[in-house]
């Protein structure tokens, strides 16, 4: 069976938590709701989705599935160290051409996109979109 979902943002945390200063954390569940309270960054991650191919056969249902998944970047500076830029920059180096162990992979991780998302009060907010592709197989409880 591939990776879960929870599984895959869980290590991809964990990758980011790797970067100096920085806090990585879950996407929160009331997004509306999160006050950043620490002087350091954050960086949200979230799952954005799933594009599944063809399956190959109709037994174990393998099939492609193009994984979509979010960092939201929230800082109180563009520039300078840990400033907005310098952390779209981190975060693309830090997670480009990783591999998900323990999964059927059939690519390693990429950036797609970064884009301003909002200021509010001198907090910055930043997104970058990453994919990747692993084969998909019928979970073996169904």
């Amino acid at each position: 069976m591939s990776m879960s979902i929870k599984e895959v943002i869980d290590r991809v945390v964990e990758w980011l938590a790797e970067l100096y200063q920085v806090n990585s954390e879950h996407f929160p569940k009331n997004p509306s709701e999160f006050i950043p309270t620490s002087k350091n960054p954050y960086l949200l991650t979230r799952y954005s989705g799933r594009v599944y191919g063809k399956p190959t056969d109709m037994v174990n249902v393998p099939q492609e599935a193009q994984f979509r998944i979010d960092v939201l970047i929230v800082v109180r500076s563009l520039e300078g160290d840990n400033g907005a830029y310098d952390l779209i920059d981190m975060v693309t180096n830090k997670l480009t051409g990783k591999v998900l162990d323990g999964s059927t992979r059939i690519s390693t991780i990429y950036p797609v996109k970064d884009a301003f998302v909002k200021e509010d009060k001198g907090v910055w907010q930043y997104a970058t979109r990453f994919e990747f592709s692993l084969i998909s197989t019928k979970s073996e409880s169904n």
